[in-house]
């Protein structure tokens, strides 16, 4: 009988240990940054690259912190990062008569539509909140890159809450009756090209109802609006959407639409890729034309 006991003893001792083992492995994946912090260790390999600038440790001096001098370089790398992403992920849809890129004499725009001021960045389905200090809109976007954007136009936009940028019922674009005489007055001096954006959303558990892939009444009569006015030297159409939209309108007559560009969703980071495809080239003067896909 003792040997049976003594098995048993064992077996006992030998799950507890274990449980301990696996829980105690739990623990230290899920708390290693303190448990490395607290033992003064790394797990961080840091191999020799062709740049002086090792990913992963880059933004760290010597001992390993993150200076100020390291942040306003993460934060500059990290937009370029994902503005790069928003121009090579862009489909050129139209150009007619070498639309874009445009000229460097060509920098003075209207952007008309919502979406212009409520940009999709995001599909809503999941994803940390942003630092709202460092999100960039589209408006911002094209005056950071060089060009001048008319302020009435954009400031009369109507703008949308956090929530409502995820909700297809709340994408309507506004009626043609908010371009006043007065306002219409300003196109004259930001008339070079006239950008017009046209959001869709879609989304987890926020399909799009029948149709609303397609053209509504309000982006029509805003395309017919800005076309009649006779005041722009181009019409360009940005699609902001995570789903391909119906573009039978695209080579209407009556739109006068010179070029389009389907940019998908840009992020909260990535809007300053925009103003880099329409100029041809990006804030530091490399060639941007490359990177946009036709079809």
């Amino acid at each position: 009988m003792v040997k049976p006991k003594l098995f048993m003893g064992l077996s006992a001792v030998g799950i507890l240990v274990t449980s301990m083992l696996f829980a105690g492995r739990e623990v230290a994946e899920v708390k290693a940054g303190l448990i490395n912090d607290f033992l003064g260790l790394s797990t961080q390999k840091v191999d020799k690259v062709e740049s002086d600038l090792v990913e992963g440790s880059a933004y760290a001096d010597e001992n390993g912190n993150l200076t100020d001098e390291g942040w306003n370089q993460m934060i500059t790398d990290s937009y370029k990062f994902c503005e790069e992403a928003v121009e090579q992920g862009s489909v050129l849809i139209k150009n007619d008569n070498n639309c874009l890129p445009l000229k460097a004499n060509e920098r003075k725009v209207t952007l008309f539509g919502t979406g212009s001021k409520n940009l999709l960045m995001r599909s809503g389905a999941g994803g940390a909140a942003p630092n709202p200090e460092l999100v960039v809109n589209l408006g911002p976007a094209f005056e950071n890159n060089g060009f001048q954007i008319n302020r009435t136009v954009y400031n009369k936009l109507k703008t949308w809450g956090s929530q409502d940028l995820t909700k297809p019922s709340t994408q309507v674009e506004e009626g043609t009756s908010i371009y006043t005489n007065d306002v219409k007055a300003t196109f004259d001096d930001y008339n070079d090209a006239a950008i017009i954006t046209f959001v869709r959303i879609g989304t987890e558990n926020t399909d799009p109802s029948a149709g609303n892939l397609d053209l509504r009444q309000n982006e029509k009569d805003l395309l017919k609006m800005v076309k009649d006015s006779g005041k722009f030297d181009k019409i360009i159409v940005l699609i902001n959407s995570p789903l391909a939209m119906s573009m039978d309108w695209i080579e209407d007559e009556q739109y006068g639409i010179d070029a389009a560009i389907f940019m998908g969703v840009p992020g909260y980071y990535g809007a300053g890729g925009i103003p880099h495809l329409l100029a041809g080239v990006d804030k530091e003067g490399n060639d941007a034309t490359n990177a946009v896909t036709y079809i």
